[in-house]
């Protein structure tokens, strides 16, 4: 706002009867303050959490910044002084000695008090900058936590009881008859709708749902739920049981069939696409259109998160790495750590579907080999999954090294990505947590604690 402010027209400065106080400055980039104009920006915390402020697609950190300059504000709407005129071009020059504009401070004054004066309507003292964080996800993990589709707590919530005897395999389902995911009364109290998410969760709505995809939940009759790893990787063996008794190919796995092969043992159609969804990939939808085309024609992702999924697709493609990635998983629940590798190695292989090939990379952040042989001569292998691991940096560098005193690159890389903050690198966490040393120039760098 102009205070229209001219040359040798003087305004007085005035502070108004009621002086506020309590007026907060936010300073902004250009892009957030059109969001801000446009749809709004959301801050975010509990009583007991740090503020944030999110935009549509990030999370900041609100900083409170002392200025050293007393900040006036005065209202948009104050009188504006006149604006001056041009000089006439037969007025009299300059006289010399004297500088245009130039009076002595009566002259000022009384200038001045013939324009109406600028009035002081707040005082500001700091102000608040933002800084660009990661999402803080806390809430969403106790969220999907509480009672997951197919867990034993969900089970004593009471389950279905229409639900029929699971089908005859090996696999174990025990407790499958109780923990469907069907829309009855006992579960219309669980799970949380996008709206709840969006405002108890500390992220943007983009990263809201990636972290959603990124966790496996499921919306089902408008409630987002956690699913139990141990329900989920049961119901993906029925999945490839039922096409090897139905003759798919796991190229083609049709959802609506799957689901009505399912739906009498426990599983509702919604859970066995999702299933699909998480563990392959579309190959034809219904009607025959390219599913890449659908995704694309997707404007409005918080419609898609708030509602759910209403897309059907028709045909499923298995990802071997997927289902590669699941039986290495289901072998940790059974001992957290093999003393040979090779002999996990080679069940993990005999689990598999025919034709897939396990290996090592699929469990990068999942499972950590040994560097050193043990008492039988043989590398073991253990299960350590980064996203069970701490969140700030100095705590994750801090649980790594007493695991393992010294690392090299690329088996410590999987469990520091993604930790570094915006405007912050890989490189300067490991040179602010780690030591690297090299005992030959032909040895590879290894890294040790700093502290």
């Amino acid at each position: 706002m102009s205070l229209h402010l001219a040359k040798g027209k003087p305004r007085t400065l005035a502070y108004g009867t009621e002086l506020r106080t309590d007026l907060k400055l936010l300073e902004v980039s250009e892009d957030l303050l059109q969001e801000l104009q446009e749809s709004g920006l959301c801050f975010k915390g509990g009583l007991n959490e740090e503020a944030v402020m999110c935009s549509s697609k990030q999370t900041f950190a609100v900083k409170q910044v002392e200025t050293t300059n007393l900040v006036l504000m005065v209202n948009p709407d104050q009188n504006a002084a006149p604006t001056p005129s041009a000089p006439s071009p037969q007025a009299a020059p300059t006289p010399p000695g004297h500088l245009a504009g130039l009076a002595t401070q009566a002259e000022i004054h009384a200038e001045a008090s013939n324009q109406p004066p600028v009035t002081v309507s707040a005082i500001v003292k700091s102000h608040f900058e933002l800084v660009q964080v990661a999402p803080r996800l806390h809430a969403l993990d106790a969220a999907l936590q509480d009672r997951p589709i197919g867990s034993l707590e969900e089970e004593e919530e009471g389950g279905n009881p229409d639900a029929a005897e699971p089908m005859d395999t090996h696999i174990n389902t025990d407790r499958l008859d109780k923990n469907t995911c069907s829309s009855n009364n006992d579960s219309q109290s669980l799970g949380k709708t996008w709206d709840e998410l969006l405002s108890l969760v500390q992220a943007s709505s983009n990263e809201l749902a990636a972290a959603l995809t990124e966790r496996n939940a499921v919306c089902i009759d408008g409630k987002w739920r956690g699913i139990d790893p141990i329900h989920l990787g049961t119901l993906l063996e029925l999945i490839l049981l039922t096409a090897v008794e139905k003759g798919w190919s796991l190229d083609a796995i049709p959802a609506v069939e799957a689901g009505e092969v399912l739906a009498p043992h426990g599983f509702s159609p919604e859970l066995t696409e999702h299933c699909l969804k998480i563990f392959s990939k579309p190959v034809l939808p219904v009607g025959g259109s390219n599913s890449q085309e659908e995704d694309s024609n997707k404007d409005d992702m918080n419609e898609n998160y708030e509602n759910g999924s209403k897309e059907v697709l028709g045909v499923y493609a298995v990802r071997a790495d997927a289902v590669c990635r699941h039986f290495g998983l289901k072998l940790f629940r059974e001992k957290q750590r093999w003393e040979d590798v090779n002999e996990f190695e080679a069940t993990w292989r005999a689990s598999v579907p025919e034709g897939m090939i396990p290996s090592f990379d699929l469990l990068r952040g999942e499972a950590l080999v040994d560097n050193e042989a043990g008492p039988t001569g043989q590398l073991g292998v253990q299960l350590l999954r980064v996203h069970e691991l701490p969140r700030k940096a100095s705590e994750r560098f801090k649980f790594l090294f007493s695991v393992r005193p010294r690392w090299e690159l690329p088996a410590l890389d999987p469990y520091i990505q993604g930790l570094a903050g915006p405007g912050e690198t890989t490189e300067a966490l490991l040179l602010k947590f780690a030591r690297a040393s090299q005992q030959k120039p032909t040895d590879p760098v290894t890294y040790s604690s700093r502290f």
